[in-house]
């Protein structure tokens, strides 16, 4: 095997005879092939000749160069199988991490947020919440779980240490609603006032 021609290594033939032996889809196969032909090309030598410390650094370069996570996954399956089944190391495996997947914050935080304060200063009921915040029984969903979570607590108090916010009023006991907010007979929590922050049934 020479070290500038990866494509034409004999361990190439081996690997896809160990992919066929397990069932592995022609697709998956070709997938695994193409993934340590790059590793192999990316330093230029022999992937049997490359340790872990070149597997890192190898995903450190795919991520620092925008790869998908599921594309550095498959990476990191084909790298797994070729030093644990095609050349029978039992360490180096293990070793190499699978990727995590990311989380996405939800693309409307900011409008819940900005619903939020909308009904809780002024004392409205959330089916009241203009529609430019998203669905009022979605919000309401959403600020009863961070109520119970107790997330609430901790965005506000953040929001009244900032002085950019002492106008809005988190720390009264008692709101009273607004005209608007009236729910039929009564007008509300009784009496007309609801507590600041209580989320009300749907």
């Amino acid at each position: 095997m020479t070290d500038t021609s990866p494509q034409k290594s004999p361990l190439r033939r081996p690997m896809i005879e160990d992919m066929t032996v397990r069932n592995l889809s022609p697709a998956t196969q070709r997938s695994y092939i193409h993934a340590v032909k790059k590793f192999s090309r990316y330093f230029n030598r022999s992937p049997d000749r490359l340790g872990l410390e070149d597997v890192h650094a190898f995903q450190v370069h795919l991520v620092t160069h925008g790869i998908s996570w599921p594309a550095l996954n498959q990476t990191v399956c084909a790298l797994r199988f070729f030093y644990g089944i095609t050349l029978g190391s039992a360490e180096i495996p293990e070793r190499i991490a699978y990727a995590s997947k990311p989380r996405k914050l939800p693309a409307d935080n900011l409008n819940f947020v900005n619903g939020v304060l909308w009904v809780l200063p002024s004392g409205a009921h959330w089916h009241d919440l203009p529609k430019r915040y998203g669905k009022w029984k979605t919000v309401h969903k959403r600020f009863t779980r961070w109520a119970k979570a107790g997330v609430r607590e901790r965005v506000f108090e953040h929001l009244i240490r900032d002085p950019d916010n002492a106008y809005v009023s988190l720390d009264s006991s008692l709101v009273r609603a607004h005209q608007q907010a009236a729910t039929g007979k009564g007008g509300g929590q009784k009496g007309g006032t609801r507590l600041w922050g209580v989320p009300e049934e749907d």
